[in-house]
C-alpha cells in the first residue's frame, strides 16, 4: 500500500496503514507481517501473490520463507506452528557497541 501526503510524497505502508520504519536504507517488516508471508507461502500462494497481499517485495517474501524453513518451520505440521525465531532478524555482524557503566 502507498500513501501520498500533502506535498505529493509517496510513502510505503504496511498492512496496518503504518509507515514502515527505515533502517540503513532498508524497510523493516515486523514479525507479524513476516509470519503472514510464511503462512501464505506454506498455503501454496506464489511469492508474487503474497507480495501483492502484504506489500513486501517478491524477493523478500522468497527469502523470508527460505530462511523460516532453514530455521525449523515445518510446512507439513498441522496445525502450522510459528515461532519468533523462524522470522526474526539475524544477529548483526561486527563488533558490539562499547558498554559503559552508569554511575549513580
Amino acid at each position: 500500500m502507498e500513501e501520498t501526503d500533502s506535498r505529493g510524497t509517496s510513502r510505503s505502508l504496511d498492512l496496518h496503514g503504518q509507515v514502515a520504519e527505515s533502517m540503513a536504507g532498508r524497510k523493516y517488516h515486523d514479525l507479524a507481517i513476516r509470519a503472514v508471508c510464511v503462512y501464505l507461502k506454506a498455503d501454496g500462494k506464489s511469492s508474487s501473490a503474497t507480495s501483492a497481499i502484504t506489500g513486501i517485495p517478491t524477493k523478500t517474501v522468497t527469502n523470508l520463507y527460505r530462511r523460516a524453513c532453514d530455521r525449523g518451520f515445518d510446512l507439513t505440521a498441522r496445525p502450522l506452528v510459528m515461532k519468533d525465531e523462524f522470522v526474526a532478524d539475524a544477529p548483526k555482524a561486527g563488533r558490539p557497541k562499547k558498554q559503559t557503566s552508569e554511575l549513580t
